[in-house]
């Protein structure tokens, strides 16, 4: 799931849009056609539901009527729930706007296919069993998802429609265009659109003929892979590494290729200079200097977790700021992981960096990271916060940020003699006044 972090962010690009399109439309697919197996309707057609309310209002068939109603309800309601979540995460500017639907999508789907059978005998009050208000909502969810995030490009249970589009561009490209038609004036198919649209078909019908398969041989315990398979993923996001006071109209970024990373091994496998990449900017307004720049700033970064100090100190540099700057940075080896080291070196000799702290943890027979550098500096690194610095930590959340954490917890205690509970306490108020701040993923 890592080479799809980035799907749900609410910076869409085609690429990203039609990715997950796909997925959706394969799992649109599949629910749709093993949903029919079992409640003998397809819970995506609101076009069918549609004439059957027609139908039935002529023919005087009340429960038929009431059962088009229910399932027209609970896809517009499926819908409406996902505009409500999207605009909700828009308003408090979520990292990933459309994750929110799709997460309740996925709880759906799992516990449908965990107790599905159950809802097969709950009545409604539309005359149809609760599955199929449950499917038609799940796939009024979906659908308002994929079509808000791609601007109404994709839809991913309007069959319909998609093959209407297919079929247009497929004219489009057997259209003859007669010899010395000014090219301008040449009728050619899109052919972006064509592979996308073919591709939504596809995935669509495949995802059927596993659906039905699936819910034939194994039951409603086949959707629950169906609903892992929607685990939200959020967006990679890489800390701008330099400020614009120091190097103009340029971005630079420090990044770790990472095997399975999909970020990195795009940029890796596929980018070479002069290339363009679609990027965009997140702003980070828990991260930011003191508004003093007087104060000082301890910072502590290992690996490319350095990349904002490194902005920072260019920053800092810039606006003439007096506070002094104190860099915590560690990795495997010094001869390769060493990142930006005669930057770092030149920021020392013309006073822009006042002490650097290095943990190279394996180059010796014992590892050393960067918290063991901090309760080795722990009386200079009290003195510093007791005089007004501000602490900042960027970097691996699982091992790297607790392990700091701890290590300034150990610094409070031996060198300002707190105990323990008085050491959070004192961390607590400094994340509180700002003054500890934290980046970490």
């Amino acid at each position: 799931m890592r080479r799809l972090f980035h799907l749900t962010g609410h910076h869409r690009t085609v690429a990203s849009n039609q990715v997950l399109g796909l997925l959706l439309a394969f799992n649109a697919g599949a629910v749709n056609a093993g949903g029919f197996l079992v409640v003998h309707l397809y819970t995506s057609h609101m076009t069918g539901f549609l004439s059957s309310l027609a139908d039935n209002l002529v023919l005087g068939q009340m429960k038929l009527v009431l059962g088009a109603v229910g399932a027209l309800w609970a896809f517009m309601s499926g819908a409406g729930t996902t505009a409500i979540m999207v605009n909700w995460a828009r308003q408090r500017k979520l990292r990933s706007t459309y994750a929110l639907p799709l997460l309740l999508e996925s709880v759906l789907m799992l516990l449908f296919g965990l107790v599905g059978a159950i809802t097969l005998s709950w009545p409604t009050p539309f005359a149809v069993p609760l599955t199929v208000l449950l499917l038609s909502f799940i796939m009024g969810l979906q659908n308002a998802t994929v079509t808000k995030m791609s601007s109404s490009q994709i839809r991913t249970t309007h069959m319909t429609g998609v093959v209407t589009d297919l079929g247009i561009e497929m004219g489009k490209a057997l259209y003859w265009n007669r010899t010395g038609t000014a090219p301008e004036s040449q009728v050619r198919a899109n052919q972006a659109r064509l592979r996308l649209f073919a591709g939504l078909v596809g995935m669509f019908l495949v995802g059927g003929i596993a659906g039905a398969a699936g819910f034939k041989h194994v039951g409603f315990v086949f959707v629950v892979p169906l609903a892992l398979a929607l685990r939200p993923v959020a967006p990679r996001l890489y800390s701008i590494a330099s400020s614009r006071k120091a190097v103009g109209d340029e971005v630079h970024l420090t990044v770790a290729q990472v095997d399975d990373g999909a970020a990195s091994s795009h940029l890796w496998l596929r980018g070479s200079a002069g290339d363009k990449v679609r990027a965009y900017i997140e702003p980070n307004t828990r991260f930011r200097l003191p508004e003093d720049p007087s104060r000082d700033i301890l910072m502590i970064g290992p690996g490319t977790g350095v990349a904002p100090f490194r902005a920072f100190v260019q920053e800092r540099a810039e606006v003439g700021a007096t506070g002094r700057q104190w860099l915590f940075f560690g990795a495997r080896h010094v001869e390769h992981d060493f990142l930006y080291q005669l930057e770092w070196q030149q920021a020392l000799k013309d006073g822009r960096l006042h002490r650097l702290d290095l943990a190279f943890s394996r180059d010796q027979a014992h590892k050393i990271y960067v918290q063991q550098r901090l309760r080795e500096q722990g009386a200079e690194v009290w003195r510093w916060l007791q005089g007004g610095a501000s602490v900042y930590v960027c970097g691996d959340a699982t091992q790297m940020a607790p392990d700091v954490h701890a290590a300034l917890r150990d610094v409070a205690v031996a060198h300002g003699g707190l105990d323990a509970e008085a050491a959070e306490a004192w961390l607590a108020e400094l994340a509180a006044g700002k003054r500890y701040l934290r980046d970490v993923y």
